[in-house]
């Protein structure tokens, strides 16, 4: 092969790469040398406070952790003394139930007021043990249904104190 034939071959080359270059058109690539002397002066630079600030990040987590597990256990805790007091509340509306049906049974009067505000009592008790079932209610039925029983009577006598 003689210069002519390799210079025919170098510009066929060369015209076979400016081709490609238009159709595909290859992006230049930059480097820039101190972009990355200081990017890495700067990472030397801020990795103890990097490492710093990772450690405050893994230690405020661990707080969280702790303090969603104290928010639990309140939880609970507030949970459990509503249920008894809600409990203490209903044992006190039984109690007042039956000491008037205690009354009753020993014959003393009453107006219609306190029946009208025993009546209320009964309905709120009714409703605190359909809407919680695991208490027990088996202590005050019957005493419910003799003031009932009293009232509807009175009532149709017109006989109240």
């Amino acid at each position: 092969m003689n210069t002519q034939d390799i210079l025919a071959v170098a510009g066929l080359v060369a015209a076979g790469l400016l081709a490609a270059a238009k159709i595909f058109q290859v992006k230049k690539i930059e480097i820039n040398p101190w972009k990355t002397i200081v990017q890495a002066i700067a990472r030397a630079l801020t990795a103890e406070l990097s490492e710093k600030m990772e450690a405050a990040q893994k230690s405020q987590d661990e707080k969280w952790s702790e303090v969603k597990q104290y928010q639990e256990e309140t939880r609970c805790l507030l949970d459990k003394h509503i249920r008894m007091d809600d409990e203490r509340n209903a044992d006190l509306l039984r109690s007042r139930i039956l000491r008037f049906n205690n009354e009753l049974v020993r014959s003393i009067d009453h107006t219609q007021e306190d029946f009208d505000e025993i009546l209320g009592i009964i309905d709120a008790y009714r409703t605190y043990c359909r809407t919680h079932e695991e208490y027990k209610n088996n202590k005050c039925t019957h005493a419910i249904a003799n003031i009932e029983r009293c009232y509807d009577d009175r009532l149709e006598k017109h006989d109240f104190l």
